[in-house]
């Protein structure tokens, strides 16, 4: 499809607007706007229908796209068209411009209104715009019953339901050769927008357009401005090039030292608020700047993601059969179950586990973390992330993780978020070996041995508050807003400091979307955070049951050699304390080598 550009440039040199600062003006294209309309026809060249454009703030892309609407519903009789807003006002707004656009236009141009109110637009030529909004939280049934080929959908950023734009796209014809669809929105954080951003960005046939602050003339300060000696004259900071260097190579512009001047007063004005990268932003990247703090420093996330990356995997997928012993594991490239590491028979491990609704409603995911555990750090060593599983399913996982990674000798330590599913999880888990005895002896001898090794192979995480002085432990985690700073803050502590090695590329893709605002750490949005959850109580059971063991376990080593210093005493004394207690977080009240008595 090709849009008649030139035809449109004359129709909306017709056009009359309603300036804030001049008054009644004709419409004169800006630079934001052009750069749009370019974008937008090499994408109809491309057969790419639909279009998503990212913009900044005060570009005038939704007059374009207001001009547009009309444009298309004169040039072709019969169009089905539709304008999604947000809200009643801004439908009324979107109004009074396409009522003042029609008003404009001299009598040769226009096409007859048969109706005009707030449901909707009929035009004498048959095409008609219905005015629909879909920024309430009820909003799922939108265009249902509609068939469109032509939409223009604004400020969805500011949609609460992303039904609405599910049942908006599903009303939408696929084969009209005149059909086209523009959605276009600040980013305003992560939000229905930003998961229709991402979209376009993979699909082949959507058009993802971005048009930064840059692109409009207005932006910049001149040379002849009495602030210039203050903002125009240092040269671009290390920020600034770096952010330059990517529009140049992303967007083909090359920045002015006037665009600089105007964007350190802009920056200065704002109090240095990093808002103002989400409202004027200079990358599409940027545009969805998280309404709270980012929690995890960028920096470490990149470079984690980077190094990941670059490391093997095998991936594998469960199947779940009717009983315990019936599960297996099939090779699969796009399995849940990634292992980066086979297991090592001296090697300490952790199991962590998230279920599903655990921790949020959005959280729905069944994760796994398994760490190798050091004196001075923790290995991912395996990972399981899968929103299809069943609680008892999930148990089984675990015990089957655990016996892979873990002996007799070694026990691994399982620590399970009680939210949600967790107690059930929990209590199959405690099931599993009275449901086994009675019929243990029907198995086969290497059968027998695999779950007398499983079912001892096994202890708890036990949780004790770290203001108690009572040494009353409770089994596994719950997670309050308390306890989530505790673990939140000390996952991050052993991030920055690298104390936890992260071979998942997927964790810090998830992470980024972590963020603090006040008490609360969370991920933003409909974003996932099972993964980091999961990793979190990893580190958590690590440093507070594990890694007290395995020091003492090296200081009773060199012991026998006489302690070098007091302050080896004090801290081979201290471990002492410490280690009083651990064997209580066995699987069972009795000693694992009991279970010997199923022979």
């Amino acid at each position: 499809m090709k849009f008649p550009r030139k035809q449109f440039e004359t129709f909306c040199s017709h056009l009359v607007l309603n300036s804030k600062e001049k008054g009644r003006v004709p419409f004169k294209w800006n630079g934001a706007q052009v750069r749009f309309m370019d974008e937008l026809e090499k994408g109809l060249e491309n057969d790419q229908h639909k279009h998503v454009c990212c913009k900044a703030r005060q570009l005038g892309i939704t007059t374009m796209t207001l001009a547009i609407d009309l444009f298309q519903c004169y040039r072709n009789a019969g169009t089905q068209g539709a304008l999604a807003v947000s809200n009643e006002s801004v439908r009324d707004l979107s109004r009074n411009i396409l009522t003042n656009y029609m008003d404009s236009l001299p009598n040769g141009m226009k096409v007859p209104v048969k109706v005009s109110n707030r449901s909707e637009i009929r035009f004498a030529n048959a095409s008609r715009i219905s005015h629909m909004i879909a920024g309430g939280r009820n909003s799922g049934a939108l265009a249902r019953g509609e068939g469109l080929n032509y939409c223009h959908a604004t400020e969805m950023s500011s949609w609460a339901d992303p039904e609405g734009v599910i049942s908006l796209d599903a009303s939408l014809a696929e084969t009209y050769a005149d059909r086209l669809y523009l959605f276009e929105s600040t980013a305003r954080g992560f939000n229905v927008f930003h998961d229709m951003w991402e979209d376009a960005e993979k699909s082949l046939s959507t058009n993802a357009i971005f048009i930064g602050w840059w692109a409009k003339e207005d932006y910049r300060m001149p040379q002849s401005s009495r602030l210039w000696s203050t903002y125009g004259r240092g040269r671009p900071s290390r920020e600034e090039q770096a952010w330059a260097r990517e529009v140049a190579k992303r967007y083909g512009h090359e920045m002015t030292p006037e665009q600089f001047a105007w964007w350190r007063w802009k920056w200065a004005e704002s109090g240095e608020s990093r808002l103002l990268v989400a409202e004027y932003p200079w990358t599409a990247d940027q545009a969805f700047v998280m309404t709270g703090d980012q929690f995890f420093g960028a920096q470490t996330l990149k470079k984690m993601r980077d190094a990941a990356l670059a490391k093997d995997r095998a991936c594998w997928r469960y199947v779940i059969g009717p009983r315990f012993e019936d599960t297996r594991l099939e090779p699969d490239p796009d399995g849940p179950l990634s292992i980066f590491e086979e297991p090592q028979s001296d090697a300490e491990y952790v199991i962590a586990a998230d279920p599903a609704y655990g921790e949020s409603e959005w959280a729905d995911h069944f994760c796994a973390q398994v760490l190798r555990c050091e004196r001075d750090r923790v290995v991912q060593v395996a990972e399981f992330n899968s929103p299809d599983c069943t609680m008892y399913g999930f148990a089984w996982i675990l015990a089957h993780l655990a016996g892979a990674y873990s002996s007799i000798a070694k026990p691994a330590t399982l620590i399970i978020e009680l939210g949600g599913p967790g107690r059930g999880v929990l209590q199959e888990l405690q099931r599993m070996p009275e449901q086994y005895a009675d019929r243990i002896e029907s198995l086969s001898p290497n059968a027998q041995r695999a779950l007398q090794n499983l079912f001892g192979s096994i202890r708890h995480y036990l949780y004790r508050r770290p203001d108690s002085l009572s040494g009353g432990r409770l089994l596994q985690w719950e997670t309050t807003w308390k306890t989530k700073q505790i673990m939140m803050n000390l996952l991050r502590d052993c991030l920055e400091r690298g104390m936890v090695e992260v071979n998942s590329p997927e964790w810090p893709e998830e992470a980024r979307f972590v963020t603090q605002n006040g008490s609360r750490i969370q991920a933003e949005g409909q974003h996932k955070d099972d993964r980091v959850v999961a990793l979190a109580l990893g580190v958590v059971a690590w440093q507070q049951q594990v890694l007290p063991e395995l020091l003492a376990a090296h200081a009773e080593a060199g012991y026998g050699h006489g302690p070098a210093t007091p302050l080896d005493r004090a801290v081979h004394n201290w471990l002492d304390g410490v280690r009083q207690g651990a064997d209580d977080a066995l699987w069972s009240d009795q000693p694992a080598s009991s279970l010997g008595s199923w022979d």
